[in-house]
């Protein structure tokens, strides 16, 4: 329309215009379409296109991009993982054996902006670093370093530790992907923006056949070596096994040994426990028939000596109201008085074996006065 291109999209379109002229239909699906000096450009998802405007590199993120002069147009690179194979080649040693190599490489462009401004040919010069990589570790390992090392030093992510795990990778092929990914890994990813996932040792091989068939011989005999060494190996370990199981038999029989013996002695034990039981019973039962009939003896005994106390108490009171009555009966005659006089005299004389005359005793005596009454000695012995 007026010489300037015009893009008609889906649909229906109706143009009035003597100047309008329709070119052809495009087809989207393709990565670019050329419309006169216009350049539509499809970017998917997984890649980023670049261009240059004014002079300058600019990076096309996914969708569809129109490029009009003077900009220009470069390519689409792909940002997902990508596998370089690398030709395959012979190097030498440190100590002059030739290797054969072939290998794949693993990588993903990760800063693009920073790619295209420091490499002219991303594959290109991945491919001639990674190939001039692996002859120099070959010629700075002998033979015997590069099958004993398996040393992993260089920095890399959890992700890329990850994609790099080889679960039973030869020792040949261990050293020589260990070297790669310490020597480039950090260096592509700092300053080409490229990240080195993997390196993949297709084969690596003696390329000399004497020398492979010699080592091969060699290779047989450590073999057999180590075979024979699992066999006894796995001798020793059986009888350590063997040896275990009579131990362990040893030990239930002693624990089923001392069950029985722990059992019995529990038994024993409740067996006396209850005759012991039983005898003190007995004896309780003896203690307190005993107890309850000595204190029935000593109730009775005590019942007795409190009657006898009675009795005894009676006695004296009788005793006591019939010399009250005696005395009050002497003392109503004479006679009485005279009966008692001679009484005191005898019950006085008892005993003396000589007597001696006072003549005036009788006065002392009638002057003398009794102020306790006193008992006939010839009573008493009565």
């Amino acid at each position: 329309e007026s010489g300037n291109p015009v893009l008609l999209t889906a649909g229906k379109h109706v143009i009035n215009s003597p100047t309008f002229k329709f070119e052809r239909m495009l087809d989207l699906t393709l990565r670019t379409n050329q419309l006169g000096v216009m350049t539509l450009v499809r970017v998917e998802t997984g890649c980023v296109g670049y261009a240059y405007k004014n002079g300058k590199l600019i990076i096309l993120q996914p969708g569809l991009h129109v490029i009009v002069p003077p900009d220009r147009f470069g390519s689409i690179l792909s940002t997902q993982q990508q596998t370089l194979a690398l030709p395959e080649g012979v190097h030498e040693s440190s100590d002059y054996v030739p290797l054969k190599i072939r290998a794949d490489v693993f990588y993903r462009i990760v800063n693009p902006l920073l790619a295209l401004t420091n490499i002219k040919d991303v594959e290109n010069q991945i491919k001639e670093t990674a190939v001039s990589t692996l002859a120099g570790i070959i010629r700075s390992s002998t033979l015997n370093e590069i099958a004993n090392s398996s040393k992993v030093t260089y920095s890399q992510s959890t992700e890329a530790k990850e994609s790099t795990a080889s679960a039973s990778a030869p020792p040949f092929f261990q050293h020589v992907h260990d070297q790669f990914m310490e020597n480039l890994h950090d260096h592509m990813l700092k300053d080409w923006g490229i990240e080195l996932h993997n390196i993949r040792i297709e084969s690596l091989k003696i390329n000399d056949p004497r020398l492979a068939q010699d080592i091969s011989k060699q290779a047989v005999q450590v073999s057999q070596q180590e075979a024979k060494y699992r066999m006894l190996q796995k001798q020793a370990e059986v009888i350590q096994v063997e040896a275990d199981n009579k131990k362990t038999q040893r030990l239930k029989e002693m624990e089923a040994t001392n069950q029985i013996i722990r059992s019995k002695a529990e038994a024993d034990a409740a067996a006396r426990l209850k005759e012991n039981e039983a005898t003190n019973l007995i004896i309780r039962q003896k203690a307190e028939a005993e107890g309850a009939a000595y204190f029935l003896k000593a109730q009775a005994e005590a019942k007795a000596m409190i009657e006898k106390a009675k009795a005894a108490k009676q006695a004296k009171e009788l005793e006591g109201h019939g010399e009250s009555k005696y005395a009050e009966l002497l003392n109503k005659s004479e006679l009485g008085a005279e009966l008692a006089k001679m009484r005191v005299q005898a019950s006085m004389m008892t005993g003396l074996q000589q007597v001696a005359y006072v003549p005036h005793l009788p006065d002392i005596l009638s002057k003398t006065q009794f102020t306790t009454p006193l008992k006939d000695p010839l009573e008493k012995k009565k």
